[in-house]
């Protein structure tokens, strides 16, 4: 069960590479974000638990705009949609590039599940990637 919660998809090998996780993977992403953003072109946040991090939202605030596009997710049913929603609202301030999805499921594999391909084609794929 925990092993699922923070179940990290990093495509390294990639040029561009991204970073993606779910719950307190997702806010390990969003840090990444801001310490070693030179080492990725986008992060994925499926659920991020950012409640352990008070001061995340000042940082990215603070921050200047990285050049990564973002990927981030919620369900609308006992997950983090709350937080979710207020670090979509500064990371589309700062004019970051995010692709955002709210799906109506909680913090499990429902909702993070049929995403991956979502993020991944997000992230790598081009104008005429399909499902």
């Amino acid at each position: 069960m925990y092993t699922a919660r923070i179940m990290v998809w990093a495509l390294l090998l990639i040029p561009g590479a991204a970073l993606g996780a779910m719950s307190f993977g997702g806010l390990n992403s969003a840090c990444f974000g801001l310490e070693a953003h030179e080492s990725f072109g986008g992060i994925g946040m499926q659920s991020p638990a950012m409640h352990p991090v008070d001061d995340l939202f000042s940082r990215y605030r603070k921050a200047p705009k990285r050049d990564m596009k973002i990927f981030l997710s919620t369900g609308t049913k006992s997950d983090n949609e709350g937080r979710t929603r207020t670090l979509k609202g500064i990371l589309q301030h700062k004019g970051y590039a995010i692709h955002y999805v709210e799906v109506p499921y909680g913090h499990n594999w429902n909702n993070w599940g049929p995403l991956l391909d979502d993020a991944l084609i997000y992230f790598f794929g081009t104008e005429n990637s399909t499902r």
